[in-house]
């Protein structure tokens, strides 16, 4: 994937399909900005999704924006803490900054892939300040 190609978003919806075809509960959500140019992709497996649903009162939500790729996206991780303490992944994402706008989109591709997320998290942690509500 690269910034701008037009290319980039059809190869990622192959990749993306792929793995739809491949794992279970596979889902996934890519936007573009307003000239079609590629600007963030989500992505959940059916485990994930499972996480969740089992932990899923307080999730935390951090964006890495160094070191993870070298066309310099953002990579989202959103998580919970599991009974034992222990972070569980339940959602990755990538986008094109690190921004309220795209925590924004993050949180909504969440909430679109798992529609119970809404009622069951009840808080958010960010680096980014107060987050919008997934109400």
């Amino acid at each position: 994937v690269s910034a701008g190609s037009k290319e980039s978003i059809s190869n990622l919806q192959v990749v993306h399909n792929g793995l739809r075809q491949q794992i279970e509960g596979y889902d996934f959500r890519i936007t573009t900005d307003s000239e079609n140019r590629f600007s963030g992709t989500a992505w959940q497996t059916g485990r994930m999704r499972e996480r969740l649903k089992r932990y899923g009162v307080m999730i935390y939500i951090d964006d890495t924006r160094s070191g993870v790729n070298t066309s310099n996206f953002c990579f989202w991780n959103v998580v919970v803490t599991d009974h034992d303490g222990k972070t569980q992944t339940v959602m990755g994402a990538m986008t094109m900054c690190a921004s309220h706008e795209a925590a924004e989109w993050v949180l909504k591709s969440l909430v679109s892939m798992s529609p119970f997320a809404s009622e069951t998290i009840k808080a958010t942690m960010s680096d980014l300040g107060k987050l919008p509500s997934l109400h």
